[in-house]
């Protein structure tokens, strides 16, 4: 059965006015005539967290790499070992006698080597170790040598002369060192330099006792042995905090 044109607009009319109504019915319980809620705004700055830096480089005098320096120390002057270490690209007058190549040990000599080295470290919890590898193995054990390291940071470095700190207090023994993997000789430094380097040194003693061939039948023990710390590879290494 066809719909009326005039039955078809009543339907409409109701179909609308219902439409219409339920709208205002909406309206009314969100209090008025806007959809819009209460809302409000508040922006927070949040904090930048800057990553951390730890940086191992050469020590540098005057724009000049200093290097490892070992001194004879039977032959110091001023007796003031842990407080002027003899390191300096500078005047060596004032602390022991300069070892070179042309050095030769006996029973009874104490050197002691100096490796400088800069160091920035900035982290608010870092942790890290000192390692080092030597270019070949050491073992001190089949030299009549024995030796510590300890590390020093550097307070004064000029044309008069070196003066540090020891870091910590204890002093690692160095027995052995592989050339194959880095060995911890200072662990869980926590000191933070800030950005700008500061200047550390390894200080090795070494000591080849006044005792060295004196029980009977081992006259010749030890002779014509060389002690090698040369081209030492340093490496710093962030460890968990415990």
């Amino acid at each position: 059965m066809a719909i009326s044109p005039r039955n078809e607009n009543e339907r409409r009319s109701r179909r609308f006015k219902a439409l219409v109504a339920g709208a205002a019915g909406v309206a009314l319980l969100l209090g008025g005539s806007t959809f819009a809620f209460w809302s409000d705004t508040i922006n927070e700055s949040m904090i930048t967290v800057k990553n951390g830096v730890l940086d191992l480089d050469t020590a540098k005098y005057n724009q000049s790499a200093i290097g490892a320096k070992t001194y004879d120390l039977r032959r110091n002057k001023d007796g003031a070992q842990g407080v002027n270490i003899p390191f300096k690209g500078v005047s060596d007058a004032n602390k022991g006698l300069l070892v070179d190549a042309s050095f030769i040990a006996v029973p009874g000599d104490h050197i002691e080597i100096d490796v400088p080295f800069t160091l920035v470290a900035t982290g608010t919890n870092m942790k890290y170790d000192l390692q080092v590898k030597p270019a070949s193995a050491i073992d001190l054990s089949l030299t009549g040598w024995t030796a510590t390291a300890r590390l020093y940071k550097v307070t004064k470095y000029d044309g008069s002369g070196v003066t540090a700190t020891p870091v910590g207090t204890t002093d690692f023994s160095l027995g052995a060192l592989s050339s194959t993997s880095y060995t911890t000789v200072v662990a869980d430094l926590t000191e933070q330099t800030g950005s700008t380097p500061q200047m550390y040194a390894l200080v090795i003693d070494a000591t080849l006792p006044d005792t060295v061939g004196d029980a009977e039948g081992q006259t010749q023990e030890y002779q014509d042995i060389a002690l090698a710390f040369g081209n030492m590879s340093m490496k710093v290494q962030q460890v968990t905090l415990s």
